[in-house]
């Protein structure tokens, strides 16, 4: 029988996100991801699989999570009447976060801040 994991996901997978996207993807080594985490090379291996493997799934974790969040938060929004209550927060919750990412990417490569605010702003007013 397996022991059972002496360390927290969510935890873990936090530390490999950062890693990500502190060092990029491809110069990510094993040894940093353990250092990160805190885990054992057999441990990484054993919760996340292969690079690839836990780079999937420790980016659809994420942004599960992420998009519950900004639905909780909508849905909070809708009820005290600050956003718009015909919207389906599921779709407002995706709009924002496909916006913040989208926005994370723009960023390394607009040359004017106007460009950027202009998509903020737009992500912005879908909610009212």
């Amino acid at each position: 029988m397996p022991r059972p994991r002496e360390f927290d996901d969510g935890t873990a997978l936090d530390a490999a996100m950062e890693t990500f996207w502190t060092k990029g993807y491809e110069a990510t080594t094993t040894a940093e991801l353990c250092e990160n985490t805190g885990l054992g090379r057999g441990s990484l291996y054993n919760a996340f699989g292969s690079k690839h493997a836990p780079v999937a799934e420790l980016t659809r974790r994420h942004f599960e999570r992420l998009e519950q969040a900004l639905r909780e938060v909508i849905e909070e929004g809708q009820r005290a009447g600050e956003f718009a209550p015909d919207r389906d927060p599921a779709q407002l919750a995706r709009t924002l976060q496909s916006t913040y990412y989208g926005l994370r990417i723009l960023g390394s490569v607009a040359q004017d801040r106007t460009t950027l605010l202009d998509v903020a702003e737009g992500a912005l007013t879908a909610l009212h």
